[in-house]
């Protein structure tokens, strides 16, 4: 199998008469037509942004990549205007039945326009976005990008991190904590600017629930959310266990951050890009042969996969609607992190590749599952390579990362969210007081089991700065208990997952997730038992571990 570690960008193009098309679709009166042309603009929106993102990571000097995604800001701006317009149309539909998959889509829009504030401050919104809530997340990721941790790019600090020797990593850590402090205020500024804004706009929206948005952009009702962080929270314990345990093989009181992604000892755990390459496309066609195809082409040429200076950090997938195909973007260090990383991101692709063919406004699904569909590559990678396992202690070490993982989405993830809800109800913070809000909720997320927290934590997770994706954290531990239970059916039903598993991916953008739920599983998602077999899953691996 032929495998390259640069993607191909040149045989993509982008749509350069945006505007043109902006104005054909502002003139139109036809209904049908309108959204058609709504459509059409949307799928010209994803092509652009994701060409400009992708020209930048790659290489975060590229001067023609920031002048492509300041225009592709101002595209969006302008769509976001036009949207306005046409939520104002979709008010003459009476029956939403005969327009098919994206009904959904379209009613949930009007409720929405009906939940803001007046056409023209709307817009007047959306134009002082473009150079102050945006810019303040451009400012973030050029800023970001541009560190250096001695003398290494900011991207390739977690190489470091990962290092077997504890003395290297603790240095590692202490240098980033050190970057960390001397541009500490311009971060703050950054995250505190942005939450401000947001706060500014649902005030004058009449929203009081601060996650009001990400709620409606994840389909989700306030019930399931909490009703899932119940029943995380509940489960706590036998991850704070693991922690204790994780401690005691590296031969430690309590660990301290920097030990998280510490290798397993005594194992081999490298994996070279063509292996790992090789290793995904074989587990994928075991259990869907489907899914093993579409990884290997994807190989071939659209993963960008190096680790060398001058690219951002952080790892994604990005869609290209108009060619019907994605582009993954990571570095890739050899550790299993790495291939689980590359394996998320596959997920994703395989996400957007059966949706490709949906209306384009029936592919924008959630956050929420997309992490699903990413996560479910990732525990097909771990199942699989447990399977393969030659040793026990391979075994151990195996179960042990699933483990491992598993505390990121029921511990890491809780911190993420504990912060940003107490960010919400400050009106200032500066650096010192970021750093002690994130202190407290990481040692409430863990138990206070650690010996050292990340007090910069809010500056390294550039995910607090997102403003096209608000409150981008708790959609992980969703997603990942979703995953949990789609791979317990996968194991009881395998045919479920080779002629069922793309019909539930395809309803993603078409329905909310208590419907989705409600038809694939049948089950309410708002119910505990819901949450407590899909948790269940996920204890079994702590459990199969200290079996070990």
């Amino acid at each position: 199998m032929h495998i390259s570690q640069k993607w191909r960008l040149d045989d993509l193009s982008i749509p350069r008469n945006w505007k043109q098309s902006l104005e054909l679709f502002l003139k139109e009166q036809d209904l049908v037509k309108a959204i058609e042309k709504f459509q059409a603009l949307h799928a010209d929106y994803r092509q652009f942004s994701s060409y400009a993102n992708c020209l930048f990571s790659e290489n975060i000097e590229n001067e023609e990549a920031k002048r492509l995604i300041g225009e592709s800001l101002q595209f969006e701006a302008e769509l976001q205007k036009a949207g306005i317009i046409f939520d104002k149309k979709l008010l003459q539909i009476t029956d939403f039945e005969p327009i098919g998959k994206i009904a959904f889509l379209l009613k949930m829009r009007r409720e929405n326009a009906q939940e803001k504030m007046t056409d023209e401050k709307e817009s007047l919104a959306t134009d002082l976005a473009l150079h102050g809530y945006h810019s303040w997340n451009e400012l973030y990721k050029e800023t970001i990008s541009g560190l250096k941790i001695n003398g290494v790019s900011f991207n390739q600090i977690d190489n470091l991190l990962s290092k077997p020797d504890r003395e290297e990593r603790k240095r590692a850590f202490i240098a980033l904590e050190g970057t960390c402090r001397q541009h500490e205020q311009i971060f703050a500024k950054a995250l505190t600017s942005l939450i401000g804004f947001r706060m500014a706009l649902y005030k004058n929206r009449g929203w009081k629930n601060p996650i009001h948005e990400a709620l409606r952009n994840n389909y989700m009702e306030q019930k399931t959310l909490d009703v899932m962080w119940k029943n995380v929270q509940a489960a706590a314990p036998i991850f704070h266990r693991f922690l204790d345990e994780k401690a005691k093989i590296f031969g430690l009181k309590k660990l301290s951050w920097y030990d998280f992604e510490a290798p397993y000892p005594n194992v081999d755990s490298k994996f070279s890009y063509e292996n790992g390459c090789n290793i995904l496309v074989e587990l994928f066609n075991n259990v869907n042969p489907e899914i093993g195809a579409f990884t290997e082409k994807c190989l071939k040429s659209k993963v960008e996969a190096e680790d060398r200076p001058k690219k951002a950090p952080g790892g994604f997938c990005t869609p290209f609607p108009l060619a019907k195909e994605s582009r993954i973007y990571m570095n890739y260090n050899g550790s299993i992190n790495s291939l689980l990383v590359l394996a998320h991101e596959l997920g994703h692709a395989y996400h957007d590749h059966v949706c490709f063919d949906l209306p384009e406004l029936a592919q924008h699904y959630p956050s929420s599952v997309a992490e699903t569909a990413s996560t479910t590559c990732e525990l097909i990678t771990l199942d699989g390579l447990i399977a393969k396992a030659a040793t026990k202690e391979e075994k151990k070490w195996l179960y042990y990362e699933k483990a491992h993982r598993s505390t990121t989405f029921f511990l890491n993830i809780h911190a993420r969210f504990l912060f940003e809800q107490q960010l919400f109800r400050e009106e200032y913070c500066d650096a010192s007081k970021l750093c002690e809000m994130m202190v407290r909720a990481q040692k409430e997320a863990y138990g206070d089991r650690l010996e050292t927290y990340h007090p910069y934590f809010w500056i390294t997770k550039q995910h607090f700065y997102l403003t096209d994706i608000p409150s981008y954290n708790f959609p992980y531990t969703f997603g990942y208990l979703l995953s949990q239970a789609i791979n317990a059916r996968m194991k009881r039903e395998p045919d479920w997952f080779t002629t069922k598993y793309n019909s539930f991916l395809q309803d993603t953008g078409i329905m909310s997730v208590e419907e989705l739920v409600k038809k694939h599983f049948n089950q309410d998602i708002q119910d505990d038992q819901c949450w407590q077999q899909a948790i269940e899953n996920a204890k079994r691996d702590l459990e199969e571990y200290f079996a070990l």
